[in-house]
């Protein structure tokens, strides 16, 4: 089973809090810190990539609308000119 960073940064947290000597014991801690600033560092831009993955979703989303309406409008940019060939053919 995977624990979750926290679950294991509060095990660390006891560990380094059983540890005897208080020289060691500042120094775990200081990296502990460390690791804490890096995670929570990780974890916003986890949030900031899921923010970009969903604005990047919503443009394709768009994009598509725009190739439909775009290609709506060329057919019927084709049929308009191909009914004033034809009346233009007619009147020849």
């Amino acid at each position: 089973m995977e624990r979750r960073p926290q679950e294991l940064l509060d095990e660390l947290h006891r560990a380094i809090a059983q540890t005897p000597d208080s020289a060691e014991q500042k120094a775990l801690f200081e990296k502990l810190g460390v690791l804490e600033r890096q995670l929570d560092a990780l974890s916003r831009k986890q949030r900031e990539l899921a923010a970009a993955e969903a604005q990047l979703a919503q443009a394709k989303s768009t994009v598509l609308v725009w190739r439909v309406v775009i290609g709506i409008l060329l057919v019927a940019l084709l049929g308009a000119v191909g009914g004033l060939i034809a009346s233009l053919v007619e009147l020849s």
